[in-house]
């Protein structure tokens, strides 16, 4: 099966479906909230710095990524400044996002998907 790989040109598809129009007054609350998954932890991080080379200086903040690496307490601080809105877009390892469960979460990217597709139905 044939899997989707990284690209510039994901990064812009991402940017254009959360930032229809991107100005020196967006607001982060304008932000949808969002998590984005890719693979890697090193994935995380780069995505997370080509996103914030393409906002405002104030909206940098507002874009974070957090790996499973991490200790549960900086897991656990990252996702309440999620929740709380200070933090509206998380890059994420899939595996560092399982328990996530945020009703005011509107868009889920997922990049190199690593689930067999037969396994789905348990997913959904």
């Amino acid at each position: 099966m044939p899997q989707l790989q990284y690209s510039t040109t994901q990064l812009l598809h991402v940017l254009n479906i959360l930032l229809m129009t991107l100005t020196p007054e967006t607001l982060g609350e304008d932000i949808p909230k969002s998590i984005i998954y890719p693979t890697t932890p090193e994935l995380c991080a780069k995505f997370v710095s080509q996103l914030r080379m393409c906002l405002p200086i104030h909206l940098c903040t507002a874009v974070h990524h957090v790996s499973a690496g991490v200790s549960n307490k900086a897991k656990e601080v990252m996702w309440n400044l999620n929740r709380e809105g200070v933090i509206h877009i998380l890059v994420s390892t899939e595996a560092t996002a399982l328990g996530c469960n945020d009703q005011h979460i509107k868009y889920c990217f997922v990049f190199l998907a690593s689930i067999d597709l037969r396994s789905l139905s348990v997913l959904v």
